[in-house]
């Protein structure tokens, strides 16, 4: 079982079954059992200790380097539809 401790992850405060673990890009994901199917999460959603430290800050910080690689991603997109 794990808790979901992420104040804002839609399952906020939900107990759900652990089907599998997985390690993908270096992260760890549970796979959790929904009532119709199951759903990836990262591992640390439903780690007390490093949901303890998170805060909702007024500044937003955000990579420089993945602002560049969405803003690619994007005019990929758009250049393809």
């Amino acid at each position: 079982m794990v808790r979901v401790c992420y104040s804002l992850h839609p399952l906020y405060g939900q107990s759900l079954p652990v089907m599998k673990e997985v390690v993908r890009g270096g992260e760890v994901q549970v796979f959790i059992q929904r009532s119709d199917a199951w759903q990836a999460i990262p591992a640390w959603v439903g780690d007390p200790l490093h949901c303890a430290h998170l805060t909702v800050g007024w500044h937003p910080m955000c990579d420089v380097a993945a602002l560049l690689k969405l803003q690619r991603l994007l005019q990929t997109i758009d250049a393809i539809s």
